[in-house]
């Protein structure tokens, strides 16, 4: 696929915990997700999803390959340019401020984003998320779990929701039903879409429940050892 169409890309990607490079936990991993597309990296436990989209945020040390978004290679890039270069990411679990309102969480992501327009950006985010839109003001600790990974969700999309035009986005997502309810996971599944249909985002998605995978994603990358990938049919 050429690169110009490519949300994300990795060509040849092998990566390491270690700087020395000496055990490598992905081995020329190829894959790419275009825009207005979700893709699902599937496998066992171990398998390497994780050490993918870790990678891609250079939480890892790359040996070989390269990684693009849109036309940008940022394989050396920190993370913060690649933040800048239009990625983000969600942690298995999600990460929320639990001492802090469901405003104040938002606020602070819009913050981290450099974003100056912060009452926009919540006004946005909560617009999605009808169920945290009703409680604002609760501090995060007192949600329940579903809420929480919502809020966690909420804070990735907001700053993408009033990016400028034709900017890219790509979103990277950690098992992302984990723990959920059958009500959080039909709102996760109806958010990812519109993440998919409206801001056009490349959404790159690890997850273990091959049932949820295939209700969310239209195509699949399978770890089938250890550290290596292929492709394969979302049938």
């Amino acid at each position: 696929m050429a690169a110009n169409n490519a949300g994300l890309r990795l060509d040849g990607v092998s990566a390491s915990y270690c700087r020395d490079q000496r055990v490598l936990v992905i081995q020329d991993v190829s894959l790419a997700v275009r825009p207005g597309e979700v893709v699902g990296l599937v496998g066992r436990n171990g398998s390497g999803k994780t050490s993918t989209l870790s990678t891609v945020m250079r939480r890892l040390y790359i040996a070989n390959g390269r990684v693009r978004v849109g036309e940008t290679d940022v394989t050396d890039l920190a993370p913060a340019q690649i933040v800048r270069a239009g990625v983000r990411s969600l942690p298995q679990g999600g990460r929320v401020f639990t001492e802090m309102s469901v405003l104040d969480n938002l606020r602070t992501a819009a913050v981290s984003f450099g974003l100056r327009d912060r009452d926009a950006v919540t006004r946005e985010a909560l617009s999605w998320f009808s169920e945290l839109g009703k409680r604002p003001n609760l501090r995060a600790g007192l949600l329940s779990g579903g809420q929480r990974q919502m809020l966690s969700l909420a804070m990735v999309l907001a700053p993408p929701v009033v990016r400028p035009p034709n900017h890219q986005l790509v979103v990277l997502l950690d098992e992302p039903s984990g723990s959920l309810d059958p009500e959080h996971r039909s709102i996760l599944t109806t958010v990812l879409h519109r993440m998919r249909d409206e801001l056009r985002a490349a959404i790159l998605l690890a997850e273990e429940d091959i049932g949820f995978a295939t209700r969310v994603c239209g195509r699949f990358y399978q770890f089938f050892e250890p550290g290596r990938v292929r492709m394969m049919d979302s049938s």
